[in-house]
């Protein structure tokens, strides 16, 4: 009897699966009206704190990223809070921990207002979400670390900032005990610009996803292994994608890939790539960090560079 119950539930989740991929190609954006507070999709970012029904974004033209540009979902409106943060996270996507705080990396390399451009790149903090004050945090040590990949999108899990240094090293900075360490765990990369993104599995302590160029993988901390579970059809440049996850007890993804010429959808249970057509195209790559997912809502909001409302993508 169990194991026929089991065996309904996985047909149900499978039909589950089926009909949301369904959604996604069959739906079709438009614009919100929203306010985006900029019109830059550059080298910034943007996240969604579900808690507060709000998006979180930084822009390259507002103050180097240090400003913070918050959209109220519910009041439709977006307010700027000026010189929130304290360094330059340009390139840096910002890992939030789903209740409270936004962890920020420094980028690569800062401009001193002079003109010249210094390395840099090891500043670390977070923003708190409740009272809006920024705390500088534990920098990441100058060794063994190398400084952190530009495009290597990291996450939160269990305690814990993940992210990846220069030498594509899986690396973690322990909230509790303010602390960074190297996990011995060698994450593939494109070689140069050394991309991916880094998920939570909520389901398991022991593990996190990430998704290459190459592929879709399975990070295991008991083993300290990184295993491909599906390959990608074609190259797919996570600085170009928005990794979602369907359900929190789920290994299905989608990937919403932007580009010039449109958007397409990676799904890791089908290994294809789909376009959606009824997106409005971005216009440029960049949008890619833009792109965010209610999942309570079963919404995406996206921000074409040079437009200055969010677009959405409403599904069934």
């Amino acid at each position: 009897m169990e194991q026929g119950m089991i065996a309904v539930e996985r047909r149900l989740r499978e039909m589950e699966d089926k009909l949301f991929l369904a959604d996604i190609l069959d739906s079709a954006s438009r614009d919100s009206g929203i306010p985006t507070g900029h019109t830059d999709a550059y080298h910034g970012a943007a996240l969604l704190d579900e808690i507060r029904h709000q998006i979180i974004s930084v822009s390259r033209d507002s103050n180097d990223c240090r400003d913070v540009f918050v959209t109220n979902l519910t009041t439709r409106s977006t307010e700027v809070r000026r010189n929130i943060i304290p360094f330059n996270v340009r390139r840096r996507r910002p890992i939030y921990d789903g209740i409270r705080f936004v962890y920020f990396t420094e980028a690569g390399y800062n401009s001193d207002r002079s003109g010249e451009h210094l390395l840099h790149g090891r500043r670390f903090g977070r923003l708190n979400l409740e009272s809006f004050s920024f705390e500088e945090l534990a920098p990441i040590p100058e060794d063994p670390f190398k400084m952190f990949a530009p495009v290597f999108y990291g996450c939160f899990h269990h305690g814990v900032v993940y992210m990846a240094d220069g030498d594509c090293q899986l690396c973690g900075y322990n909230v509790e005990r303010n602390t960074w360490r190297r996990y011995g765990i060698i994450l593939p990369s494109d070689g140069q610009w050394k991309q991916g993104s880094l998920l939570s599995d909520p389901t398991d302590e022991h593990r996190l996803y990430l998704l290459a160029v190459t592929g879709l993988y399975r990070i295991d901390f008991e083993t300290l292994t990184c295993t491909l579970l599906s390959p990608t059809p074609v190259p797919i440049y996570t600085y170009d994608a928005a990794l979602v996850r369907l359900r929190p007890d789920s290994e299905f993804f989608a990937v919403i890939v932007s580009g010039s010429k449109g958007w397409y959808m990676y799904s890791s249970k089908t290994n294809k790539l789909k376009a959606l057509d009824s997106w409005k195209p971005s216009g440029t790559h960049y949008t890619r960090n833009f792109l965010v997912y209610d999942n309570a809502s079963k919404t995406f909001y996206y921000h074409i560079h040079g437009q200055s409302t969010w677009q959405i993508v409403q599904l069934c």
